[in-house]
């Protein structure tokens, strides 16, 4: 078996997930806070997928770079029942009160060639 390793532009904290095609093609991956394709540029819609106030806690600060700063604080699923979609799964955490409030829940889609798109940006659970 032949591993191969990308350099990848988005830089990371802690929280991190990726994403691949059965075939394991790389098809998405985030830290969180901004959401970048194959390519590594943004995918579209994927800057603010699942917006909160922690967010805009790191908004414009130097940290915002870095992603969110939660051990485990995304995932990716299949979206079941939806050929081509993913769950873009995420803690939403309170920074005043340091305790987590919800989930919440993006939907990325993704076409045959691999490209990934934000088809909703958040809903709450």
């Amino acid at each position: 078996m032949e591993v191969q390793f990308y350099y990848r532009k988005l830089k990371f904290r802690y929280t991190n997930t990726s994403f691949s095609s059965d075939q394991g093609e790389l098809i998405c991956y985030t830290n969180g806070m901004h959401v970048n394709g194959r390519d590594d540029q943004r995918i579209l819609g994927g800057d603010t997928i699942n917006f909160c106030p922690y967010w805009e806690y790191f908004e414009g600060k130097a940290e915002e770079g870095y992603g969110f700063a939660l051990t485990q604080g995304a995932i990716f699923i299949n979206n079941p029942g939806h050929e081509n979609q993913i769950l873009c799964i995420e803690v939403m955490f309170n920074i005043k009160s340091d305790t987590t409030e919800a989930l919440c829940c993006g939907i990325i889609g993704y076409d045959d060639g691999f490209k990934a798109t934000v088809i909703k940006k958040i809903s709450q659970f």
